[in-house]
């Protein structure tokens, strides 16, 4: 059995090249699977776990600016 995974990044049209290409290889595609494995893991709605499915980060420098804390 193969198994064929992609990671796409927001704006790089995955929700269209995954099924499109699961429909040329014939095989079926699981859209989502990893938001509904954490929220059953973490007993939550499929809705909260997917909230945080595909939401851009946060970008060098917010995570820079928010890792320094002002000198008193």
């Amino acid at each position: 059995m193969s198994l064929v995974c992609l990671s796409a990044s927001y704006g790089a049209g995955g929700g269209w090249i995954g099924p499109e290409l699961a429909r040329a290889l014939q095989v079926p595609f699981l859209d989502r699977a990893i938001p509904a494995a954490v929220a059953e893991r973490l007993d939550v709605p499929l809705e909260d776990a997917a909230a945080f499915d595909e939401r851009p980060g946060a970008s060098w420098l917010e995570r820079l600016l928010s890792a320094t804390k002002p000198l008193n």
